[in-house]
């Protein structure tokens, strides 16, 4: 936004001239969408509703919901069997794990292999897309991107799956009247509207950026609270430790440094770009983008 002086564009003119046209013609749904498939930058080849995308993310629930079912089965006998094993029988029946909720501490497990292994994925199948984007995030702004590949494309739509799982669960926890958490609410409901607009509006790549991170903040603080329940202090002061470090690095900077101010100083291309439609329409469409993000960060920093 503050970059608007001396920044140009290199923009598909066809594509151009087909939003100018469709904007004038009110086929911007909400006056902020445009027409099925293009977005405010286009990314090669990238068709967001296509069938077997959607048919992904729908397996992709269905196997997470299976997975947490699982986990409440499993993961309180692991716990019990670990807890008796560091603190003796009268843990479970005098101490924290006569009292602990098994349900929450099965809930923490599914959480801690849904982040170990999306954050492996990325180690594994994602670590240079991910240097590129850290050595020059301008490129998630350019009006014309490559292609997805194959790996980011399933990253991501595992992470919409994970989150809308995530999402689902704690709104039937709050339908069943187990428990009120505002602040968490605010942030899944943030995280998902992230996503699945940046899915839809061409920034796959911010919104890989926005779950990367947090997966791998999130990862020690679900250790933190798995040892906190099973009061094993040298692993309570590794995890805290851990937390510590992870969210001033990745979410106290990182975060903002590499994404939110990116969004600020790098985006004077799509001003120039979609300079068709009026000034309050972008500049509006532009805040409801933004705003997500900077209210995941304050979340992050309230915590």
């Amino acid at each position: 936004m503050f970059a608007l002086l001396g920044r140009s564009a290199d923009p598909n003119a066809v594509v151009i001239s087909a939003l100018a046209t469709s904007f004038r013609a009110g086929e911007w749904s909400l006056v902020m969408v445009p027409p099925y498939p293009i977005g405010y930058v286009q990314v090669a080849d990238h068709l967001p509703w296509e069938p077997s995308s959607l048919l992904s993310v729908a397996v992709g629930l269905l196997i997470l919901i299976g997975v947490r079912a699982t986990m409440r089965l499993l993961a309180p006998r692991a716990g019990k069997a670990l807890g008796e094993r560091l603190h003796g029988k009268s843990w479970l029946t005098n101490g924290n794990g006569s009292t602990l909720d098994w349900r929450r501490f099965a809930d923490v497990c599914h959480f801690t292999l849904s982040h170990i292994a999306l954050t492996c994925f990325v180690l594994i199948a994602l670590l240079p897309e991910v240097a590129s984007w850290v050595q020059s995030p301008e490129q998630w702004w350019t009006f014309t991107q490559p292609p997805l590949s194959n790996t980011l494309k399933t990253y991501y739509l595992l992470q919409l799956s994970a989150n809308l799982e995530s999402a689902l669960a704690m709104l039937v926890s709050v339908v069943r009247g187990r428990g009120f958490d505002l602040p968490m609410m605010i942030h899944h409901a943030a995280t998902l509207f992230v996503l699945t607009v940046a899915w839809r509006l061409g920034f796959v790549r911010v919104g890989a950026a926005v779950v990367l991170l947090h997966d791998a903040t999130d990862l020690p603080i679900d250790c933190l609270r798995l040892s906190q329940a099973l009061e094993s202090f040298p692993l309570v002061a590794a995890s805290a430790t851990s937390a510590l470090i992870s969210w001033a690095s990745l979410r106290g900077y990182a975060f903002p440094r590499l994404i939110i101010w990116s969004a600020l100083v790098d985006t004077g291309n799509m001003w120039i770009v979609h300079d068709y439609a009026p000034f309050h329409i972008i500049a509006t469409g532009y805040c409801l983008f933004i705003a997500p993000l900077v209210i995941l960060w304050l979340l992050s920093m309230h915590w």
